[in-house]
């Protein structure tokens, strides 16, 4: 069995390895109001030991380890009226301890987050 038969008969979705320059980057929904949103996300990450400075003219937290080891942006975009999503963006982090970090935030703001 070669690798093209393989794909054919699991329906494997190889597309994602074809796109070029497509980043996909953490990020959730919610209805709630965009302070509750940012106050739950830097509490999220004061609970981590990371401190935050936040940017509310453009909704932003910058986040910075104490080591200087992550440094991360999240950035809340209205999406409609009453409907935003926040982004989580990697400045410099390992991959894996980025995600490790998005999940302990995400979870801290689980109640406000819409499916």
């Amino acid at each position: 069995m070669n690798v093209f038969d393989l794909v054919a008969t699991t329906m494997m979705d190889i597309s994602p390895m074809f796109e070029e320059g497509r980043r996909r980057t953490p990020a959730f929904t919610s209805s709630a109001p965009p302070n509750e949103i940012m106050r739950r996300i830097m509490k999220g990450f004061q609970a981590e030991g990371i401190r935050t400075t936040c940017v509310s003219a453009h909704f932003k937290v910058k986040a910075f380890e104490r080591d200087g080891r992550t440094s991360l942006v999240v950035v809340l975009h209205t999406l409609t009226k009453g409907l935003y999503v926040a982004t989580f963006m990697r400045r410099q982090a390992q991959v894996l301890q980025f995600h490790r970090l998005f999940d302990k935030v995400a979870a801290h703001c689980k109640d406000i987050i819409s499916s």
